[in-house]
Order: C-alpha cells, then structure tokens, then sequence
C-alpha cells in the first residue's frame, strides 16, 4: 500500500509541473520560500505561496 501512494504522489508532482512555465514557477516558489525573505514583516513562506499563485 505504501509504495502505491508514494507512486500516486510522483505521477501527482510530475503532472503539475509538466510545462516550462510551470516548473519555472515551482522552482521560484521554492527559492523564495527557502530564502528566508521578510519584506514587511511578512515571512518568506507567505511570499512564496504568492509567487506560487
């Protein structure tokens, strides 16, 4: 059972970020988190749920 999710959530991932566009966007969203950036006081896990969006 545990391998059927874990192929579930791979088929899941790769089709969310199929095109150019989109795999650009996750690759942002994931820097932008990472980065630890606060622009007015606001944390980068809300930012990079904005640039995800």
């Amino acid at each position: 059972m545990e391998l059927r999710t874990h192929s579930v959530k791979a088929g899941s991932a790769a089709t969310s970020i199929s095109t150019v566009q989109d795999q650009n966007t996750a690759l942002l969203t994931c820097v932008i988190t990472a980065s630890g950036l606060s622009l007015m006081g606001i944390g980068s896990a809300f930012w990079g749920l904005v640039i995800g969006i």
